[in-house]
C-alpha cells in the first residue's frame, strides 16, 4: 500500500517573514565555478524562523535543549484539531478528539495562509491557558500550529506546554490536506547543541 507524504513546512527564503525583532533570513550565494568548480552559499537566520520546534529551554530556566531528545520524540501519531475562525482556542475544542500520550496534536487554524499580509503578526489565533493545561494533561509529545505562535505575550500557553515537556512546532502549513485523514507526523530538527529551538522539515505520512 502506497502512503502519501504531505509537506507541512514553510519555505526559507530572503522573503520569509520573521517575528518582529528577530533577524531576517539571508542566503548569499558565493559562486566559484570558474575557480573551484562549484557554488557555495552562506545562510543566516534566527532559530525561530519559519517551521521550527521549541524545546523547554526556550521559556523554562534549566529546561532541556532540543538536542536532549531522542529521535522517537519527533515521529508521532497525528491528531488534527480544526479551529479555523476561532480567535481564542478553548479547551472544549479538544474534548471530542482522542489525544493520547506521545501523540502529535496539530491545531489547524489556517493562519499561515495570511503570511503574505501585513497583519500576520497582529491577528493570530491564541491557545487559551486552560486549553494548554488540558493538552499538557493528555501528555502529547508535540503540539503544533499553522501560525507563528500558539499565543502572545505573556506566552502562557508556551510556558504551560514546555513546563510539561510538550514540544511546540510553529509555522506549519498545508494542514487542510490532513482533514479526515489518519497520519503520522515527522518533524526532525537540526541537531544544534544546547539550543532552545531548531528548524525542522515537517512532513505528514497519510495512511
Amino acid at each position: 500500500m502506497l502512503h502519501k507524504f504531505v509537506d507541512l513546512s514553510m519555505p526559507l527564503s530572503n522573503s520569509t517573514k520573521v517575528y518582529p525583532g528577530d533577524p531576517l533570513f539571508s542566503r548569499i550565494e558565493k559562486p566559484a565555478y570558474d575557480t573551484a568548480g562549484f557554488l557555495d552559499s552562506q545562510v543566516s537566520f534566527g532559530l525561530h524562523t519559519a517551521t521550527h520546534i521549541d524545546a523547554p529551554k526556550h521559556f523554562i530556566a534549566g529546561g532541556k535543549p532540543i538536542d536532549a531528545y531522542g529521535l522517537e520524540r519527533f515521529s508521532c501519531k497525528g491528531v488534527l484539531v480544526k479551529v479555523v475562525g476561532e480567535q481564542v482556542i478553548s479547551k472544549e475544542k479538544f474534548f471530542t478528539h482522542d489525544i493520547n500520550r506521545g501523540d502529535a496534536v496539530l491545531i489547524h487554524a489556517d493562519h499561515t495562509n495570511k503570511e503574505r499580509f501585513s497583519d500576520y503578526f497582529q491577528t493570530n489565533p491564541v491557545l487559551s491557558k486552560e486549553a494548554a493545561e488540558y493538552l499538557s494533561g493528555r501528555r502529547p509529545s508535540i503540539v503544533g500550529i499553522d501560525s507563528f505562535s500558539p499565543d502572545n505575550p505573556p506566552f502562557e500557553a508556551h510556558k504551560v506546554l514546555l513546563a510539561a515537556d510538550v514540544l511546540i512546532v510553529e509555522n506549519l502549513c498545508n494542514l487542510a490536506a490532513l482533514e479526515g485523514k489518519q497520519f503520522k507526523l515527522y518533524v526532525f530538527p537540526l541537531k544544534i547543541a544546547g539550543a532552545e529551538a531548531a528548524p525542522c522539515r515537517a512532513v505528514a505520512e497519510v495512511f
